[in-house]
């Protein structure tokens, strides 16, 4: 069967044609495109089927999107989060020569692939007792805080979407509640994800900026980041700092809340960018401090995802599971 995927961002859409027969998959055509040189979703699928010579219809396509999912079957309709895109799935199918089309949310395609992962792109935190049984999850930090829970079972592969990232902000320490008071004062409410994220760690930035000289030029997230790698700022050190344990917090709520004893991973943008020596420590460190349940959470399998590819090949997994239903 022939099979497209779509990884769409606000910045990049990446695209796949893929062939798929049980589980071996042949990649036809692969491309990545910018944003900002198309008006719309669907002139970027234009382009990419000319390229791949899609001239009638595919057995399915599956298209992940950074924005939110409110309907699960029908004409779909999406708007994209931080893009003024808006489409349906009614439109991407008309461009596909008519290939039935579906939309599930970007993180939900990083669920649906953690099984076509190598081990090649994964570097293991902790190796843990790995029971391919269990279920998975993954947790990512990227422009918000993604997660994402999936099962094996009699019935294939199933991923279950979740919003665990806006769950209430736990803090565990003093700084940690002087960050929470300013959370509350800006926003109201205060989830992870308003610090476990690239806003977040700008937030976390100029938050301890402000406690101590409020002179900092403003930084953004990667500056931040390649700062306090560097160590070329007090400031920037201490909010790596900071941002790597309250990850390393939530990713042990993830864990001690569905007990992936076949994994917990860490996908997104931003944690192969951060987390290593010395700030991985701090990420472990708070991930296993949970009192009690230490000893549970030594057992679980940690792993850093290292590809950039997860979320596309999850979507040509999906539609792959939708073909066979």
């Amino acid at each position: 069967m022939k099979l497209l995927g779509g990884d769409i961002g606000g910045t990049h859409s990446r695209l796949l044609l893929a062939e798929a027969s049980g589980d071996k998959r042949t990649t036809l055509c692969e491309h990545h495109y910018r944003n900002d040189d198309f008006k719309d979703l669907i002139s970027v699928l234009d382009a990419f089927c000319h390229k791949a010579g899609v001239s009638k219809p595919l057995d399915q396509s599956c298209i992940a999107v950074a924005g939110p999912i409110t309907a699960r079957t029908g004409n779909q309709q999406v708007q994209l989060t931080n893009r003024p895109w808006s489409f349906t799935s009614g439109a991407v199918s008309a461009v596909l020569c008519g290939t039935p089309t579906a939309f599930i949310n970007d993180f939900e395609a990083i669920g649906w692939g953690l099984p076509l992962l190598e081990s090649r792109e994964t570097t293991t935190l902790q190796t843990g007792n790995c029971d391919p049984q269990a279920p998975y999850a993954a947790l990512g930090a990227g422009s918000g805080l993604g997660t994402v829970v999936a099962l094996t079972g009699k019935n294939g592969w199933q991923v279950i979407p979740s919003e665990g990232g806006h769950t209430d902000l736990g803090p565990g320490n003093d700084d940690e509640l002087l960050l929470l008071e300013a959370l509350w004062e800006h926003y109201g409410h205060a989830s992870w994800e308003r610090l476990v994220s690239g806003p977040g760690l700008e937030f976390i930035y100029r938050t301890l900026d402000d406690r101590s000289s409020g002179t900092a030029t403003p930084l953004s997230a990667p500056e931040i980041s390649r700062a306090g790698m560097e160590n070329r700022d007090a400031t920037a050190v201490a909010a790596l700092r900071t941002f790597c344990r309250l990850y390393g917090a939530q990713a042990g709520n993830l864990a001690l809340t569905v007990l992936p004893r076949g994994g917990l991973f860490l996908a997104g943008g931003i944690a192969p960018q951060v987390l290593k020596p010395p700030f991985v420590a701090e990420f472990m460190d708070r991930f296993l401090d949970k009192g009690r349940m230490r000893h549970l959470l030594e057992r679980i399998p940690v792993q850093l995802v290292t590809s950039q590819r997860t979320g596309l090949l999850g979507a040509i997994h999906c539609a792959q599971t939708l073909v066979n239903r």
